[in-house]
């Protein structure tokens, strides 16, 4: 493993102080099998037919930016309230078509079963906070046996609001009885980041062989880990 990568700390908060460990699901806990270029494309496309101009949206941006930013520009256009949910409920309707296309062939991350099987030996809260749609969370979920451990998922729309908003990870630490500073949330992007600082919440980001640390600086003082059974050395 090249330098560049922190090393992950040996400590956290004492295992008394911490009651409950949030994770994101794609790229976390399993390996994603959603067409998120597909996905960005036929997004695109449908705002296209809105009569969005395509150069103000790109592949490039994350999901919940190309939405946002189409919601402002029809906002602008003079669309109603009403017209504009219509959009965002047609977008999710695509969305979720589109993840369930290859969730069959889901597989949990490496020492993923482990990691999630200590926790709950240990009585943590679990709880998982995604993007995607409850659907395929759920069958992801239950097809690599990760199910059973999780205590709490809060997936799109489930809560009317998603990461990077803090609301969902909020409404999580009150459904397993945690607070902030009892809480940490795992995850693998700026998105996930972001969610956990807008709630006051630790953060540790899961880190991929080839990431290379892209889109976060060195010096945002995120602690690191290759490998989730590391979670429980931390901790414990």
């Amino acid at each position: 493993m090249s330098e560049v990568y922190p090393k992950p700390k040996k400590s956290l908060e004492k295992k008394s102080q911490i009651k409950a460990v949030m994770f994101d699901l794609d790229d976390t806990l399993i390996h994603s099998t959603i067409d998120f270029m597909k996905l960005k494309r036929k997004t695109i496309d449908f705002y296209s037919s809105l009569g969005i101009p395509q150069e103000t949206l790109s592949p490039t941006m994350k999901t919940h930016e190309i939405l946002q930013k189409a919601i402002s520009v029809l906002r602008k256009k003079g669309h109603t309230p009403r017209e504009i949910l219509r959009t965002v409920q047609m977008t999710s309707s695509l969305w979720n078509q589109i993840e369930m296309e290859n969730v069959a062939s889901t597989r949990a991350i490496e020492g993923a079963i482990e990691a999630l099987t200590l926790l709950k030996k240990q009585n943590y809260g679990v709880g998982v906070i995604t993007r995607s749609c409850r659907r395929y969370a759920l069958k992801a979920l239950k097809l690599t046996g990760l199910l059973e451990f999780v205590d709490v998922i809060f997936a799109r729309n489930d809560c009317g609001k998603d990461k990077p908003d803090p609301e969902p990870l909020v409404q999580a630490m009150r459904a397993v009885g945690s607070k902030a500073e009892e809480t940490i949330m795992i995850g693998d992007s700026l998105t996930d980041f972001h969610c956990s600082k807008n709630a006051g919440v630790r953060f540790i980001r899961i880190l991929h062989e080839d990431d290379l640390l892209k889109n976060f600086k060195r010096n945002t003082g995120v602690t690191t880990i290759q490998d989730l059974r590391e979670v429980i050395e931390v901790l414990t």
